[in-house]
């Protein structure tokens, strides 16, 4: 079962709109003139134009980020089950516009643990969430896997490793999850490897929903039968984004999700 989100109306219509303009086969017509106009900006004019986030400061140049558009089926997904006061658990969020929303979302009441590898990402989080003076987005320097190690120095590359932690154990440091968001962008985040250390919370079923982004076509598939397994219902959305798959815990969520987006 795929998923095409395009929202019928609100505030997701001129969001939508430019998304598919902009990446689908037309969009190197568009892009190109807008490319010219957006070095033309000044970095403090750096108010998100369209989507959930307008208005909220994002210095970053990039520029689907900016627009609001980057990432937009994972926006609607976060709007439509996030509520005031809930915990979100991110990992791979190396833009941040993902862990702005969810933490918008929640309130103060909530919080967002964003999970982070590397160091100039951890940077640019921090940058951001001072930028929106977000106080709910707690940034933690961590690996996801299945086995737990603590930090170390690769003397061949220079660079710090951060110390490695599964869900599981992360739910029992911190609050259980209400949503969990993966992002698979390295070799050392294995989406295999991160829900193999996420058996307790797969078991008892604690967040209502998974979205995860998988590298393949291959992987995604896999991690939607390993959800499954776990009682989860499960649907990838189709066309732009292939490899993402959304886990939703009870059946009758994803009916009421069905009165708002069209299921194929």
């Amino acid at each position: 079962m795929g998923v095409n989100q395009r929202p019928r109306a609100g505030p997701w219509a001129i969001a939508s709109l430019l998304h598919h303009a902009w990446f689908g086969r037309g969009g190197r017509l568009l892009r190109s003139p807008i490319y010219r106009l957006w070095w033309r900006w000044r970095r403090n004019e750096s108010a998100i134009l369209v989507g959930p986030l307008r208005g909220h400061r994002f210095p970053d140049p990039e520029i689907t980020a900016r627009l609001g558009i980057a990432d937009l089926p994972v926006q609607q997904w976060l709007c439509c089950r996030l509520q005031p006061g809930d915990t979100v658990y991110l990992y791979g969020d190396s833009l941040g516009l993902i862990s702005l929303l969810a933490a918008a979302r929640v309130g103060p009441r909530g919080n967002v643990y964003g999970m982070v590898s590397r160091p100039g990402v951890l940077a640019r989080l921090a940058e951001l969430r001072g930028y929106n003076q977000v106080e709910n987005l707690h940034l933690l320097p961590l690996l996801l896997g299945e086995e737990t190690t603590t930090s170390g120095f690769d003397a061949s590359t220079c660079t710090w490793i951060p110390p490695r932690t599964s869900l599981d154990l992360a739910g029992t440091e911190h609050q259980p999850p209400d949503l969990v968001y993966l992002s698979s962008e390295s070799e050392t985040s294995e989406i295999e490897s991160i829900l193999g250390g996420a058996s307790q919370l797969l078991a008892n079923a604690v967040p209502h929903t998974w979205i995860v982004q998988a590298r393949s076509a291959g992987e995604a598939h896999s991690v939607k039968d390993r959800l499954r397994e776990a009682g989860y219902d499960c649907a990838l959305p189709a066309t732009t984004s292939p490899t993402l798959v959304i886990g939703l815990r009870a059946r009758r969520s994803l009916r009421r999700i069905d009165s708002q987006w069209h299921l194929m």
